[in-house]
């Protein structure tokens, strides 16, 4: 009788993307004046920096990884293509460039990833059954006019978004929904504060 190894599940890994297009309308500024922006590649605050995707409880404030579920790449390079596709795609400005020494760009933004996680409430041990989740994601972004170096405005983006299921896949689904409203509340936030 021969022994065969026992199966190995498979690994599975997730992208971060932009699924919707935003568009200012009317534009916010005139056609030759429109800036040209470069997208810096975002930073990451220790812990974060990796392609492993992170949880915790309530009962355990430590950051665990869960086993067979990874990143695509380090949500940071997800998230900083995420920026320089949405701002792109809004008509805000002239053009957007990502990770360039590019020396026409009128502005540069600066972005840091401060958290990316997914929070388990209930006792995983005593009531399984009871178990809920919700994902947190926190970005820095830092606008800087390459002029002067002056630092234009700041604003951390703070989202909480509820999963449907208590397990990763569920987390993933609540990330890309956290990930629409980044999108969202950045362009607002860079149109109430370009405008001035």
């Amino acid at each position: 009788m021969a022994l065969k190894p026992a199966a190995q599940e498979e690994i599975k890994t997730y992208l971060l993307e932009l699924n919707t297009n935003v568009s200012v309308n009317p534009p916010l500024f005139a056609a030759n004046d429109a800036p040209v922006v470069m997208i810096a590649p975002m930073k990451a605050t220790s812990g974060f920096e990796t392609d492993e995707m992170i949880y915790t409880t309530d009962e355990l404030f430590a950051h665990k990884v869960f086993a067979m579920n990874r990143w695509a790449r380090p949500p940071a390079q997800m998230l900083t293509t995420v920026i320089s596709q949405s701002l792109g795609r809004s008509g805000l400005f002239k053009a957007v460039i990502e990770n360039s020494t590019f020396s026409e760009a009128d502005l540069t933004i600066f972005s840091e990833l401060l958290c990316i996680r997914q929070v388990f409430h209930g006792n995983m041990q005593q009531q399984p059954e009871s178990l809920k989740s919700h994902v947190e994601l926190e970005i820095k972004i830092t606008v800087v006019s390459n002029r002067n170096g002056n630092v234009l405005c700041q604003k951390d983006f703070f989202i909480q978004k509820t999963a449907d299921r208590p397990d990763p896949y569920a987390g993933v689904k609540a990330l890309s929904s956290a990930v629409e409203s980044f999108s969202s509340d950045l362009l607002s936030f860079l149109i109430i504060s370009l405008s001035r």
